[in-house]
């Protein structure tokens, strides 16, 4: 039994071999800065009635974090919207088999790795999958290594049916990494997988009584946007793009590292400290993702209605970052929206 099963792991590597091959041959797009950009705006601005600034804002944050996390209730467009960053970065135009886009329905119960992924049987030494397209995407980036040339994207829709912290706690580690040694994960197989910054993880979550709240762990390390209303645009181009955005042009375009103003660095210090004024610290590691994400976006945004684009990059990163972490009634919190209330009338901020 244990020769057989060493002989269908051979088999199995082989198979990922050979679509690492396939996928080293397609045509990289050309797009690259500005460019992208532009393509990027116009397309999903062509499938949403979102204004720039909210197409920016979310690929800045895809980019970014390891884990971009979309909220609202039912039918608000998230699962969609999904689908259409895979679209637009060409993700399931690589052929069968080879696409990096991976999308998983999320079940009631899940509490480990086990249900999100598999286990291995010590019976037939085989790894038996709950999810194949999870662990043939873990696979295949644990072949590609440093030579991961395109973004992997997999979607946990309606995430919070069951605790995220609970069956993704493995992969949280990851959002903290400093490091390729950090950049190892075990779901059970005999050997660890690597896991390139290639891959991104996206989540949709519902805001009703029958999901699970996200613990404080995971909000501190996730980007949770809230999207705009959605519209759907008639005569709309149905056309699938064709172009296959590698992960150092995406990257290029949305990780800029820009300085960041006196004035901005004031005004966050006086949000941290209000935060930190009613129990709520700001840890070094959301302060370090705020600022990274307004360097970007303050020279990528547009400004109007009397504001700069550094302080609506501010709106956003507040919005995104902090205000996650409040988890209560209105009437507990009064006291500390009107002393942010003031800080944004201060500082220009909406």
């Amino acid at each position: 039994m244990k020769e057989a099963a060493l002989w269908d792991a051979k088999e199995e590597k082989d198979i990922y071999t050979l679509r690492s091959n396939i996928l080293s041959k397609v045509q990289p797009s050309s797009l690259y800065g500005d460019d992208l950009i532009n393509y990027i705006v116009d397309y999903v601005g062509d499938k949403r009635n979102y204004i720039r600034n909210d197409i920016i804002n979310i690929f800045t944050c895809v980019t970014q974090n390891f884990l971009t996390v979309f909220s609202g209730e039912p039918g608000t467009g998230k699962t969609s919207m999904c689908n259409i960053i895979g679209d637009i970065l060409g993700l399931n135009q690589f052929g069968k088999d080879i696409n990096r886009f991976v999308s998983v329905s999320v079940e009631r119960g899940w509490s480990s790795k086990r249900d999100f992924i598999g286990y291995y049987n010590p019976l037939t030494k085989k790894y038996d999958k709950n999810n194949s397209k999870v662990f043939d995407a873990l696979q295949t980036l644990d072949l590609e290594r440093d030579n991961s040339e395109y973004p992997y994207l997999i979607t946990l829709d309606e995430a919070n049916l069951s605790q995220m912290e609970y069956y993704w706690s493995d992969f949280m580690r990851l959002a903290d990494r400093t490091s390729d040694l950090d950049s190892y994960i075990n779901i059970g197989t005999e050997n660890d997988f690597f896991v390139p910054r290639t891959l991104r993880f996206l989540a949709t979550i519902n805001t009703d009584q029958t999901t699970e709240p996200l613990s404080p762990r995971l909000i501190d390390r996730a980007c949770i946007i809230k999207l705009p209303e959605a519209k759907l645009k008639k005569n709309t181009n149905t056309d699938t793009p064709s172009e296959h955005i590698t992960w150092d042009a995406l990257y290029n375009a949305f990780a800029k590292d820009d300085e960041l103003s006196t004035s901005t660095e004031t005004a966050l210090e006086s949000i941290y400290g209000t935060f930190k004024t009613f129990g709520m610290s700001v840890s070094p590691r959301i302060k370090l993702s705020i600022e990274k994400y307004i360097k970007t976006a303050q020279s990528l945004m547009t400004g109007g209605d009397n504001a700069l684009a550094r302080e609506i990059a501010i709106d956003y990163a507040v919005v995104q970052k902090l205000l996650p972490k409040i988890n209560g009634y209105y009437s507990d919190y009064e006291q500390f929206f009107k002393s942010i209330r003031q800080l944004c009338e201060k500082y220009n901020l909406n």
